[in-house]
């Protein structure tokens, strides 16, 4: 997984390219791209910049989720 994640990173870097990667893994998600898009029950709720990932850690995108998690319940 880890080897796939940065060939792609690097493919994508290299040719200039657009790229739309899903991931579940919350480090990944944090770690590749320059844009993070968040959904919740299929709508994009959260639309992260560059800047805006940097300053986050997994625990702060762990307690986003759970948040939403608590308030459909």
């Amino acid at each position: 997984q880890k080897k796939i994640m940065a060939l792609s990173e690097e493919k994508i870097k290299e040719k200039n390219l657009t790229a739309l990667m899903i991931t579940h893994n919350l480090q990944d998600a944090l770690t590749y791209g320059n844009r993070m898009l968040l959904l919740h029950q299929g709508e994009i709720i959260r639309d992260f910049s560059e800047e805006e990932k940097k300053r986050l850690t997994v625990t702060d995108l762990y307690k986003i989720m759970v948040d939403l998690d608590e308030k459909d319940n």
